[in-house]
């Protein structure tokens, strides 16, 4: 990554021989953390009884309670300090009914996506003619197609088959959305509309004011969640500081408000049901007609909802496990105190 090496340029006349070493051991542990925040490793089946989660030895298909149950072929992240046999997991999806499942892996070599059947673990296909890793996966609603954001490039598929329908040059991808009117891609302060007939609209997503006790500063980063609204009349994408922006789609793409976190964080979801909701780790907040905010117990990794159901995955530090399901409505209740207004 460039700024890794714009990192140790900068440092490399003043290290000595000893702190060069550890320089080089510890970066992989650094970027990898910085890497894992942006890809979209987890997904929540529809059913809510299991979850696809980041694996020591494959992507691992997890049980609502957060038990492992089986792997998904071998791709470690273990050997991260031997290229040759380093291999790691950039993004997973369920498709909307919840029959396939898509796995994306990369390593020194490769890069590739997977489809299996869910139920059985069946593969169905698998492709490996990108070029970079794939950073974000998303199903049509009617599940016939697969999107993905490789590099610069958006790829559509064939849920059937894997053949490549479409292709589209975007810039640098994070996040993805696809509803049935547009394409979302959300890129490094920015989100790319793309509709069926091919237009696009780019709207910036980027503070208009510094909040430094929040983290925030006017500067762009990078698009890690993106949500639609079932209606189809709102966007909202979050960065990876828990900036948000909202759009209003009932003619375009036009910003209509923008939420700030109240304290600095790493990363966060956003998803819609009956408002919006904004994960910031253990920070969640409901909007309607005003933003309520509130403080849980557990952070929040994953949301998914759907106007029948609304599922979260929080964070578990029990060991030899995944990360459990929640009913987000009973997470709220249960383990969420309301605290605030949002800014």
């Amino acid at each position: 990554m460039e700024w890794t090496q714009n990192l140790f340029l900068t440092f490399s006349p003043i290290m000595t021989q000893r702190f060069r070493f550890l320089f080089f051991v510890a970066l992989p542990l650094i970027s990898g953390c910085y890497i894992a925040e942006l890809y979209q490793r987890r997904a929540i089946h529809p059913d809510g009884l299991r979850t696809i989660q980041p694996g020591m030895t494959a992507p691992q298909q997890v049980s609502r309670g957060g038990s492992l149950l089986t792997g998904y072929g071998l791709c470690t992240p273990v050997f991260q300090f031997i290229p040759t046999a380093y291999c790691d997991t950039s993004a997973t999806a369920y498709s909307f009914s919840g029959e396939t499942l898509a796995i994306a892996n990369y390593s020194a070599y490769h890069v590739s996506l997977q489809l299996f059947d869910s139920a059985s673990k069946r593969p169905l296909w698998s492709r490996s003619e990108f070029n970079t890793a794939i950073s974000a996966i998303a199903f049509s609603k009617d599940d016939r197609t697969v999107h993905v954001t490789s590099g610069y490039a958006l790829y559509i598929l064939s849920r059937e088959n894997g053949s490549i329908q479409a292709t589209h040059a975007i810039r640098t991808g994070h996040s993805l959305a696809v509803s049935e009117k547009a394409i979302f891609v959300g890129h490094n302060g920015s989100i790319t509309m793309i509709k069926a007939d091919g237009t696009r609209t780019e709207q910036s997503c980027v503070p208009d004011r510094e909040i430094l006790t929040s983290g925030i500063r006017s500067t762009p980063a990078e698009i890690v969640d993106i949500a639609v609204s079932e209606d189809e009349q709102s966007m909202a994408a979050i960065d990876i500081r828990g900036f948000v922006c909202e759009f209003d789609l009932s003619d375009g793409m036009r910003l209509k408000a923008a939420y700030y976190p109240n304290r600095p964080t790493f990363t966060g979801q956003v998803a819609y049901r009956n408002g919006l909701y904004i994960a910031r780790e253990q920070q969640l907040s409901q909007v309607k007609e005003t933003e309520q905010v509130y403080e849980c117990i557990q952070s929040l990794e994953e949301m998914y909802a759907t106007p029948q159901a609304f599922y979260g995955l929080v964070r578990s530090f029990e060991r030899g496990g995944g990360y459990p399901i929640v009913d987000m409505d009973s997470f709220i209740e249960r383990r969420c105190k309301a605290v605030a207004g949002g800014g």
